[in-house]
C-alpha cells in the first residue's frame, strides 16, 4: 500500500481537544494498551499532524503523526498502528511470526501466504488463533518480535485452518521500510525478545521454501519468494493461557467441514438450482461424521440460511430466493481457495470407524425369560438341587413338575390332565380357602401357578460376551411423541442402552434419515439417557429398530402410534 510515494491532498496540526480524542480513540481500537505505553508513543504536549494521502493505486488514506513519527493510519473504516508504535506496545494487536530471512521478501511486496504457516497441530482448529477475516495484525520474526510489517488476515482462522495451508494468510498493507515507515527518518527496528519456536517448526529458510508456491504480487514489484511458516501470537495473556474451543465453535467448525466436504463428495457434480433445505439434507447432514452430531441449532449461526449467507459472502456459493421463504443454491465455486485446499480432518477418524463398523456390527442381543425359585416353591425344587435364587427357564420347571408329580404318583387315574396336589404343592401353590380335602388342579393351571409363585427375571446375551442375568421384567424401548414450547412434536426414544444400542450412533441414523436435529438428553422420569428427534420420526425410529438392529416387535413399545403418509390418490 506505501510500497511506492503517495500524493499529501492535506496536513493540518491537531488541536488538544483533537489529539485527546485521537488518544481515547487508539485505547478504543487497540485495548487493552498500557497507560504508559500510550503515554510513551502519544504525549499530548508534542505536536500532532493529520495527513489525508493519496496512495499510487488511488487508495485514499488518513495518516497521523506524532512529531515526525507516524503513529496510526485509517484505511478503509479501521485504525492500523504503525510498526513504530507496534515497537513501543507489541502487545496491541495479535501476531504472526516469521524467519528474519523473509523480511527482504516483504520488503519486495508479498503478502503472508498460508503454506509456511507454523502452527501447533494439537490445537487443532484453534491452531491459528481465534480471529475473524479481516482482522488487523502485524509480522514479526522469531529471533525478534518487534514488528516488521502490518496488516489484515485474508481469512478467519477457521478457514485458514481448512484451506490446508493453501492461499493467503495476511494481506500486507504496511511493511518496515517503505514510504510511511520513512516519513519517521532513520529509526531502526529495535530487538525485542524473541519468541519460543513452535515443536515441529522448520529450522531454515530453505526448508521453510520448500513449502511454498504461488505468491501474489503487485505486477509493478520484483517478484517475491517463498515465506517461511509462522505462529500465531494473539496477546500477552493469550501466550500463557492455552486457546479454549467453546462448544459453539466447535459445531461452526464441523458445519463448514461437511458443507465443504459435500461439495467434494456428493453435490461434486449438483444439478442447480438446488432447494437448500434439499442440499442440506442430501449433501451436509451425510457428510457429518458418524462420531459427530450435527446441529445447526447449537452454532453461532443457528439458522441454514444466515450458514449459507456467510458462505454466499465468502464467494463459495451463490443463494437466491425463489419464491416468499424458498430459497436455492444457484451456483457454485469449485474453483474457490477453501474448496481446494479441503483437508479432511475426520478422514482418519472415519476409515476407523468404518473399519469398526465392519468388525463390529450391531447384533441383537439373546434375551431369555427365567424364573427364580423363591422360598414358596423351594420344598419341590429343592429335592432336584435346586436351591433358592436359582434361575430356570418355564421350560426347566415344567421338567420339575412332571418329575415330581411322576415321582409322587398324582396325576388322576381317570383324568390324566389333572393333577391331584399333595403337602407340598398344596402348601406352594393354594391359597388357605382354596385347600381341601381332595385339591386338584389341571396340570396347566398347575405350571401357571408354579411359575406366578416364583419371581420373574431376564438373562441378557450380547455377542461375546458371557450372559448376564437381571431381576424383574426386561422393559421395552420406548417410543413415545411429546410436545415442546411452540407447539413442536419431538420424539423420545429411551430404553436403547439396555439393548447395548450407542446412542450417539442411533442419533446420527436418526438425523441423516429424516433431516432432522437431534440430541441425547436424561429425563427425571426415565432410568437412563434418551435419544430426543425434532418432530414425529416414531415410523423411522421404529422402521430402524426393526429393520437395521433386527429386535423383535415385542421388546420395542409405542411403534404402534407411528404417523404414516397417507397414499395420494391416482
Amino acid at each position: 500500500m506505501f510500497a511506492k510515494p503517495f500524493r499529501v491532498k492535506s496536513k493540518t496540526q491537531l488541536k488538544t481537544s483533537d489529539k485527546k480524542k485521537l488518544k481515547s480513540d487508539i485505547e478504543k481500537n487497540f485495548a487493552p494498551i498500557a497507560e504508559d505505553e500510550l503515554n510513551s508513543v502519544v504525549n499530548i504536549k508534542d505536536e500532532f499532524t493529520l495527513m489525508k494521502i493519496e496512495t499510487a493505486e488511488g487508495q485514499i488514506c488518513t495518516i497521523y503523526l506524532v512529531g515526525k513519527n507516524p503513529i496510526v493510519f485509517i484505511y478503509g473504516d479501521k485504525m492500523y498502528p504503525t510498526i513504530y508504535f507496534l515497537w513501543q506496545a507489541p502487545n496491541i494487536l495479535p501476531s504472526f511470526a516469521t524467519f528474519e530471512d523473509v523480511l527482504p521478501r516483504i520488503a519486495n511486496g508479498a503478502d503472508l501466504m498460508l503454506p509456511g504457516v507454523v502452527v501447533d497441530h494439537t490445537l487443532g482448529v484453534r491452531a491459528y488463533g481465534k480471529l475473524p477475516k479481516d482482522t488487523p495484525v502485524y509480522v514479526n520474526t522469531t529471533v525478534n518480535s518487534a514488528a516488521i510489517a502490518v496488516g489484515k488476515t485474508w481469512l478467519s482462522s477457521e478457514d485458514m485452518y481448512m484451506a490446508a495451508r493453501k492461499g493467503k494468510a495476511v494481506e500486507i498493507l504496511h511493511y518496515l521500510g517503505d514510504c510511511l515507515h520513512q516519513l519517521s527518518g532513520k529509526i531502526s527496528r529495535p530487538n525485542l525478545q524473541p519468541l519460543t519456536k513452535l515443536e515441529g517448526a522448520p529450522t531454515d529458510v530453505a526448508e521453510v521454501a520448500n513449502n511454498l508456491d504461488n505468491i501474489h504480487v503487485d505486477a509493478t514489484t520484483p517478484e517475491a519468494s517463498e515465506y517461511s511458516d509462522v505462529e500465531v501470537k494473539e496477546s500477552a495473556k493469550e501466550e500463557v493461557e492455552e486457546p479454549k474451543v467453546t462448544p459453539q465453535e466447535e459445531v461452526d467448525a464441523l458445519l463448514k467441514y461437511c458443507f465443504i466436504k459435500s461439495l467434494k463428495t456428493t453435490a461434486k457434480k449438483l444439478d442447480l438450482p438446488c432447494l437448500t433445505n434439499v442440499f442440506y439434507a442430501n449433501h451436509i447432514l451425510p457428510a457429518c461424521p458418524k462420531s459427530k452430531s450435527l446441529d445447526i441449532k447449537k452454532s453461532s449461526f443457528k439458522k441454514l440460511s444466515k450458514f449459507l449467507a456467510f458462505m454466499q459472502e465468502q464467494g463459495v456459493i451463490g443463494v437466491k430466493e425463489q419464491s416468499k421463504g424458498v430459497e436455492a443454491i444457484t451456483e457454485i465455486n469449485y474453483g474457490h481457495e477453501i474448496l481446494r485446499g479441503f483437508k479432511e480432518e475426520f478422514l482418519e477418524e472415519e476409515e476407523e470407524e468404518d473399519a469398526d463398523e465392519e468388525e463390529e456390527r450391531y447384533e441383537a442381543p439373546a434375551v431369555t425369560d427365567v424364573y427364580c425359585v423363591t422360598a414358596a416353591v423351594l420344598p419341590i425344587f429343592r429335592q432336584y438341587r435346586h436351591e433358592k435364587g436359582v434361575a430356570l427357564t418355564s421350560g426347566q420347571v415344567k421338567q420339575v413338575l412332571t418329575e415330581y408329580i411322576k415321582s409322587h404318583d398324582l396325576q388322576h387315574p381317570e383324568q390324566k390332565s389333572v393333577v391331584r396336589l399333595d403337602q407340598s404343592l398344596s402348601n406352594a401353590l393354594l391359597e388357605l380357602k382354596e385347600k381341601n380335602e381332595n385339591p386338584a388342579l389341571t396340570w396347566e393351571r398347575l405350571m401357571q401357578r408354579c411359575l406366578n409363585k416364583m419371581s420373574k427375571a431376564y438373562c441378557i446375551s450380547f455377542p461375546g460376551q458371557e450372559p448376564v442375568l437381571k431381576k424383574g421384567e426386561l422393559k421395552p424401548i420406548e417410543l413415545s411423541v411429546a410436545t415442546r414450547s411452540g407447539n413442536k412434536k419431538v420424539t423420545l426414544v429411551s430404553g436403547l442402552d439396555t439393548f447395548g444400542i450407542n446412542l450417539t450412533e442411533f442419533a446420527h441414523k436418526c438425523q441423516v434419515g429424516v433431516a432432522a436435529s437431534t440430541t441425547i438428553v436424561t429425563s427425571p422420569d426415565k432410568k437412563g439417557p434418551q435419544v430426543l428427534v425434532q418432530g414425529n420420526q416414531v415410523a423411522f425410529a421404529s422402521k430402524l429398530l426393526f429393520d437395521e438392529y433386527k429386535l423383535q416387535k415385542k421388546y420395542v413399545k409405542g411403534a404402534e402410534g407411528a404417523v404414516t403418509k397417507p397414499r395420494k390418490k391416482k
